[in-house]
């Protein structure tokens, strides 16, 4: 993939990597796809993206699109084959129909963070975003402080965090060894991963508590401090949090919430979210919706839905609040 300078992309949303063409301080969150299968012949087509473009979370683009500068292509938008997106320009439907404005309105009483109102309000006054203006300079300053905040995270607090959950693990074990030898820690090799496991979700909780209180629905900035704090707490709910109740939930404990349904609600009541009474959830709902899910009584969600209460939209994180009433079936 040829990927400009500053330029964001999902990796998982990419396939034929050798044939897309990303520009300067693009966002990619959305599907690029370059091949199609059609009467068992596969077909191979670049596709060529833009600077300072921005592909929102479940938009497709298909082989042989050219997306021009400055193009935003809204969510769950599908622009087909060969089709060539003008610059400056902002596009959303099935297929991709030109919009007449950007799509960034919310419901009256939305809160907006404050440095998404600054930002906007600063932004409005300059007319230049070349990478040379003070524009694209605050631009390349926050993405530089997003990428130190994931190298510290994946590089600094998860490996001590790691290091940490294994020691309870070991340190649990090596106390049953002693009390009941090898057949006693076969028997309760649960007993140490729920250790770890508790341990995940009491940090994973409090950084959640600490760095982003209650999550509202609303707008900030994209790298900005609201984006780097939340990159913090969804690495430790995916990369440690998940990981320990799935070998918990190997070893056979009983508090793992892949095992216990009660357990599962209490978490994701913890992390903000509203599940009711008797409601079943899949195993692949995104732990990091926190406050912005609530999801009603007697709820059924089949084994392959989900939700997504965040986007990416221009230059913006976008949070908007999903809730389901009583007595749903979502198949």
């Amino acid at each position: 993939c040829e990927l400009g300078k500053g330029a964001f992309v999902n990796h998982e949303c990419i396939d034929d990597f050798d044939l897309v063409v990303i520009g300067d301080r693009s966002v990619v969150s959305g599907f690029v796809n370059p091949a199609d299968v059609s009467v068992g012949v596969l077909s191979l087509t670049p596709i060529t993206i833009g600077s300072d473009c921005s592909l929102a979370d479940d938009c497709l683009v298909e082989m042989g699109c050219v997306v021009e500068d400055e193009v935003h292509v809204h969510p769950r938008t599908l622009v087909t084959k060969g089709v060539t997106l003008a610059s400056r320009s902002s596009w959303h439907g099935k297929p991709a129909q030109e919009s007449v404005r950007p799509q960034l309105d919310f419901e009256l009483g939305v809160v907006v963070d404050d440095s998404a109102v600054d930002f906007v309000e600063r932004s409005q006054h300059m007319n230049v975003t070349s990478s040379n203006s003070p524009a694209g300079t605050e631009k390349s300053n926050v993405k530089i402080s997003f990428a130190m905040t994931q190298y510290l995270t994946l590089f600094v607090v998860s490996p001590y965090m790691s290091a940490l959950e294994f020691t309870v693990a070991y340190l649990t074990g090596k106390a049953i060894y002693d009390s009941f030898g090898w057949i006693g820690l076969s028997a309760l090799v649960w007993i140490p991963t729920t250790a770890s496991m508790l341990l995940a979700s009491l940090v994973t909780v409090f950084s959640k508590k600490a760095l982003l209180g209650v999550v509202k629905p609303g707008m900030w900035p994209l790298f900005g401090s609201f984006h780097r704090r939340k990159y913090v707490v969804d690495h430790l709910v995916e990369a440690h949090l998940l990981v320990w109740n799935d070998i918990a939930t190997a070893t056979g404990s009983p508090f793992a919430w892949g095992v216990s349904p009660v357990v599962h609600h209490f978490l994701w009541n913890v992390l903000g979210g509203e599940v009711g009474r008797n409601t079943v959830l899949p195993g692949q709902m995104p732990w990091t919706g926190y406050d912005l899910v609530n999801i009603g009584d007697f709820n059924l969600w089949g084994g392959g839905s989900t939700c997504l209460p965040w986007s990416i939209e221009k230059d913006y994180l976008v949070a908007r609040s999903i809730r389901t009433d009583n007595n749903c079936y979502i198949g």
